[in-house]
């Protein structure tokens, strides 16, 4: 039997522009997603960042928040001090404002197997990279692949990559800046796109009637897979 196919919206960073101009769209199509969030942020290092009552809202309308470490650094470039500060101290913050992040990003998708054991060993049941393709049961949960939606794409190019995902299992898109083009390109936020784009994806997914999860839901529904499928528990994470 055909399993079904599903996706996941995450959005990297906790850029302000998530909450005012991507969460409305969300909630208009009731859609859940995963936000991955630099602790150090929402402290208001910067007012282009979501604050403690950004996330709390966001919470309340049943979206994740997800871990994206202290301050966005390069992980395979940190002493083994520095590595566990970012992911576990990132975490940490979180949860002392409240939150359970229970999923990660890794900045700028950089990692290699000692980073990997690093974030499981922080607890974590998943983590996305930036590797770009799908995933099935078969792949690593804390080597998640994915593909980021940027300014040059356009809706009908990300609804290209959800057609031929469908023929795998679950497909994660991520986003950054949600902006209007203008903003974009003054900024040069190459790695963001407009509300237009997002709109556009979201009524196709919603035509479709796609499921939409958030990564920790994601997780759940593979292991969900594996112990109906196989009769046995799939272990998240395992060896890299």
């Amino acid at each position: 039997m055909k399993k079904e196919f599903f996706v996941s919206l995450t959005f990297d960073d906790g850029w302000k522009s998530a909450i005012t101009n991507a969460a409305p769209l969300l909630a208009r199509f009731g859609m859940p997603a995963t936000f991955y969030i630099i602790s150090d942020c929402v402290f208001g290092c910067r007012d282009e960042y979501m604050n403690v009552d950004d996330l709390r809202a966001l919470t309340l309308a049943g979206h994740e928040i997800g871990a994206h470490t202290k301050s966005h650094k390069y992980l395979t470039e940190l002493s083994q001090l520095e590595l566990w500060n970012e992911i576990e101290q990132g975490a940490e913050d979180l949860r002392a404002l409240g939150f359970d992040p229970c999923t990660f990003a890794y900045p700028f998708g950089d990692w290699n197997p000692h980073v990997v054991k690093q974030v499981r060993e922080a607890g974590f049941m998943a983590a996305r990279t930036i590797a770009r393709g799908m995933n099935t049961e078969k792949t690593n949960h804390l080597l998640l692949r994915g593909y980021g939606v940027r300014k040059e794409h356009s809706a009908n190019d990300v609804i290209s990559w959800i057609v031929r995902a469908m023929r795998s299992d679950w497909l994660i898109l991520y986003f950054h800046q949600i902006e209007q083009a203008e903003v974009l390109s003054e900024h040069k936020w190459i790695y963001g796109t407009t509300p237009a784009v997002l709109e556009g994806v979201l009524l196709y997914l919603q035509r479709e009637h796609i499921p939409i999860v958030t990564v920790a839901d994601g997780i759940e529904r593979f292991v969900k897979i594996a112990v109906k499928e196989k009769g046995s528990s799939l272990v998240p994470g395992h060896a890299v």
